[in-house]
């Protein structure tokens, strides 16, 4: 998604940068997961579930570490090779883990939810409607909350 320079935009990720959020969401903690954007250029890339792992001082900024979560499509996308000529088939998900690392520089990364053990699909569901992918107006925002709180969902 391309981002734009409207001043809604600017407030949206004043709001949410990686370091004003930890006001809020106090998610530089080892083994917390956070949801998350970055924004890379002009590019916003689709909001990821990661954990946690540390931060590192990268000249005049941070480097983050985190390991970003498995989606479900992982876990229901196959692959095939060949190891010793026979063919075998085994899931995305079942490839190795990498600790990502994110340079706060040039680059952003906004976070929109913290949580000490893996979140329910009704607080991801929350967070997701903060970020800026899934952007709705804030008289959409209040309609839906309160829908949520009259009808108990």
């Amino acid at each position: 998604m391309i981002v734009n320079d409207s001043e809604e935009f600017i407030a949206h990720c004043k709001k949410y940068y990686f370091y004003t959020a930890d006001k809020k969401f106090n998610h530089r903690k080892f083994g917390k997961y956070f949801l998350y954007e970055r924004e890379i250029g002009d590019k916003l890339y689709y909001p990821q579930l990661a954990i946690y792992l540390n931060e590192l001082p990268c000249d005049q900024t941070t480097e983050v570490e985190y390991i970003n979560h498995r989606r479900t499509w992982e876990w229901q996308t196959e692959y095939k090779y060949e190891y010793d000529g026979k063919e075998y088939t085994n899931y995305i998900a079942e490839l190795e883990s990498n600790i990502d690392r994110f340079i706060l520089w040039g680059d952003s990364m906004y976070v929109y939810g913290a949580w000490d053990k893996m979140p329910t699909w009704k607080e991801l569901r929350q967070a997701y409607e903060r970020t800026w992918w899934f952007h709705r107006t804030s008289d959409e925002l209040r309609d839906i909350q309160l829908d949520r709180i009259l009808n108990g969902i």
